[in-house]
């Protein structure tokens, strides 16, 4: 069976083989969707390179959990993201020296952190923002 046969067709034709790169003795390492007998995809990572004589060497792994948490991790980030940049509240950053400095939402006009960096635990920021000390 060629490598061909396990790429769907039109992911060969968006993004062929790099074989000028292996050719050139270059160590190729590239994500792909290999297709299963049931048809059903798998994500894979190889990393391959032509030997003496033209033959290729590759190596495949199976990268659907690597897949499956760098999806989770970019829907936290979103929901978070989300969140933040629509919340009316302060939120406030420890700094190593037992100080904390309030931030400002995403979507202030700012776009910089603002406030100053005052000891933790200090009321003036809850006083400022009409919170009882």
């Amino acid at each position: 069976m060629a490598i061909t046969e396990l790429i769907p067709p039109d992911e060969l034709a968006r993004d062929p083989i790099r074989m000028d790169e292996l050719r050139q003795g270059k160590i190729v390492l590239k994500e792909r969707q290999f297709r299963r007998k049931d048809g059903s995809l798998l994500p894979v990572e190889i990393s391959a390179r032509m030997l003496p004589g033209g033959h290729l060497l590759g190596h495949v792994r199976d990268i659907t959990k690597r897949k499956r948490a760098e999806r989770a991790l970019r829907d936290r980030e979103q929901r978070l993201r989300l969140l933040t940049d629509n919340m009316m509240d302060v939120i406030s950053q420890e700094q190593p020296a037992g100080c904390q400095q309030p931030l400002e939402p995403a979507n202030s006009p700012s776009q910089e952190p603002r406030g100053s960096i005052v000891p933790a635990g200090h009321p003036e920021p809850r006083a400022r923002h009409g919170h009882a000390a």
